[in-house]
């Protein structure tokens, strides 16, 4: 059956008339909550409607309604508690109405009700209440929330779509009401609910307050060394300056082209200048050089004689200089490997991966002999290769072209004749004895080898140039001002929100978790535990940055002392949805429920 967004968009849903279809036989339908609620609870649950128009009737077509949909006639309310409906002179009662919405809909609302008694079963057992006042405000605010987000806050648009329902406003804000009080008293159940036993104290005492009994309350100010969260040099003020930007950084790849023309070695110049990131290999691209910078650039390296310089480029990461200094030769070749791995899996240490690389080559050394003495190798392949997309077909690698294998496999291969077997040879993988079957010289996949220079406009690679190895002198400056503002009487919450570098501290005023994280790094550890009384503030250098942490709270207790604010923090920490579903689940699980013959 359809299922429509409810006014706020959350919690309320509607259940509504099914849309005209066929049905297969013995089909039923989920029951429509209003209707059960109106008669199997004098508080029964009211709900939510949606703006979007009610689908025809069952047993009326479209066409039959007309293209405009209108509203149900008014139904008169009557006060008679044993009465469900009168339909001209025929009274229906309670019983039979909701007999007949049994045996049509199942028993759907069943469990709906079901848990919502045990709730209220359980919130009267441990003298649980709600407050009518907090109903009250948060029924208000969604009912805002909806007038803002849906309507836009005309008030008669939504009155509009609760009548092209048949619900009044005063119907559907009691039905919200019901809703809200339901919500908040299931999540104060949880909350009551939750472990406060002995075992769960003293482990929860372990975790604040450690082997020595102190709880330190802190907060934190970070100031990255991490370029990316930096706030300096923020990007408004890039896209400020950007004509600026790209004006200098045309005249540095000039600059750098002239001496490049002049003789000086492209790959040391690239890797000293260059911020592309193939900077650190010379620049070298080697054959796959192409589409980094779009077709145009291409074109120009496809026209440039080899060991000549490119003009300088525009291109839209920036000012690109490149140097085509040779040409490999295409090859189509097939040939067959036995690999031996090295590759380890879990934690390692230097130690086993030197044992695990040396005994891979060793026997990678056996293997080799064995088939100089004549052994056939696709019986070793399948015997002892530890690749097992090729182990099967005795290390058969099909037919491959050029750039297609790893650098030293194929190098090694070229250097074969056909039949001949190679190797050792060590690619990331691990060792691969080899055999080439055969090659073929392949002119049509002759690859152009290209060195490739970046001057970047790009907005990080711009603030690398900018703040570069600067940076962590700038945060601890920034750090030791902080420093001294705390000694002044800043509060520590305001400055982290204003000033930290770190996302979750501008959120929280830089208070840290309790316990801390796992990750947390352990010179941040190890500076918390030296935080007293008479030394509140220490700054802290980690790989993420500078930190300045602020002692806010020291309290040292016993943990008889301690038992009352445990529980209090343990019972007042935000419900959420899955602990309110598990909770409700357990409770479920723990009723034996039975039901009376109404169908």
């Amino acid at each position: 059956m359809a299922r429509h967004e409810g006014l706020d968009g959350e919690r309320d849903r509607m259940q509504i008339a099914p849309r005209p279809h066929r049905r297969p036989a013995g089909h039923r339908a989920a029951a429509p909550l209003v209707l059960v609620a109106v008669l199997l609870a004098p508080t029964g649950l009211a709900l939510a409607q949606s703006p979007r128009p009610v689908p025809p009737p069952r047993g009326f077509r479209q066409g039959q309604l007309g293209r405009r949909r209108t509203p149900p006639p008014p139904v008169e309310v009557i006060e008679d508690p044993d009465v469900a409906l009168v339909i001209d002179d025929e009274v229906i009662d309670r019983r039979r109405y909701g007999e007949a919405l049994i045996r049509e809909y199942g028993l759907r609302y069943l469990e709906t009700y079901v848990r919502a008694h045990l709730v209220e079963r359980r919130a009267r057992a441990l003298g649980v209440t709600v407050n009518p006042e907090a109903v009250e405000r948060e029924a208000a605010r969604r009912t805002e929330r909806i007038l803002a987000r849906r309507y836009r806050g005309n008030r008669k648009a939504m009155q509009a779509a609760l009548a092209s329902l048949g619900l009044r406003p005063e119907d559907w804000e009691r039905g919200l009401r019901r809703r809200v009080r339901q919500q908040l008293l299931t999540e104060a159940v949880v909350r009551a609910d939750r472990d406060v036993s002995e075992p769960r104290l003293r482990k929860r005492y372990r975790e604040l307050y450690g082997e020595a009994g102190i709880r330190r309350t802190v907060r934190e100010i970070v100031f990255t060394t991490e370029l990316w969260r930096s706030r300096l040099f923020p990007e408004e003020e890039y896209r400020k300056q950007l004509p600026e930007i790209e004006r200098a950084a045309e005249r540095k790849a000039q600059t750098l082209r002239k001496r490049l023309v002049a003789g000086e070695d492209f790959a040391t110049l690239a890797r000293a200048e260059s911020d592309d990131p193939m900077a650190q290999r010379g620049g070298d691209y080697g054959a796959f050089w192409r589409r980094r910078y779009g077709p145009e650039v291409d074109r120009v390296i496809e026209r440039t004689p080899i060991g000549e310089i490119t003009p300088v480029l525009r291109t839209r990461r920036g000012f690109v200089i490149a140097q085509p200094y040779g040409e490999r030769e295409g090859w189509s070749l097939h040939a067959r490997h036995i690999l031996l791995s090295t590759e380890l899996r879990g934690k390692t240490s230097p130690e086993l991966v030197a044992a695990r690389r040396k005994a891979a080559r060793d026997k990678a050394q056996q293997l080799l002999a064995a088939l100089r003495d004549g052994a056939d190798f696709a019986a070793l392949a399948r015997e002892h290769s530890d690749d097992l997309a090729t182990r099967a077909s005795g290390g058969d690698l099909g037919e491959t072209k050029s750039g297609q294998l790893p650098a030293a496999l194929e190098t090694a291969l070229l250097a074969l004749e056909p039949g001949a077997v190679g190797g050792p040879v060590e690619t990331p993988l691990g060792f691969h004895i080899v055999q080439l079957l055969d090659k073929r010289r392949r002119p049509e996949l002759d690859e152009r080898l290209v060195r490739m220079l970046l001057v970047s406009t790009e907005y990080l690679k711009v603030k690398q140039r900018r703040l570069g190895a600067r940076l962590e002198t700038l945060a601890t400056e920034r750090a030791l001002e902080v420093v001294k503002r705390l000694g002044q009487g800043a509060s520590a919450e305001q400055l982290a929100r204003e000033l930290s570098e770190d996302p979750n501290a501008q959120r929280t005023g830089g208070l840290l978790p309790l316990p801390l994280p796992p990750d947390t790094d352990p010179a941040i550890r190890e500076a918390i535990a030296q935080l007293a009384p008479n030394d509140r503030i220490r700054t802290v250098k980690t790989r993420r940055g500078v930190h300045v942490l602020v002692l806010e709270d020291y309290e040292q207790a016993s943990f008889e002392q301690a038992r009352p604010r445990l529980i209090e923090e343990i019972r007042s920490k935000p419900v959420t949805p899955e602990e309110v579903e598990t909770y409700l689940e357990r409770l479920r699980r723990a009723a034996h429920v039975k039901r009376g013959p109404m169908g």
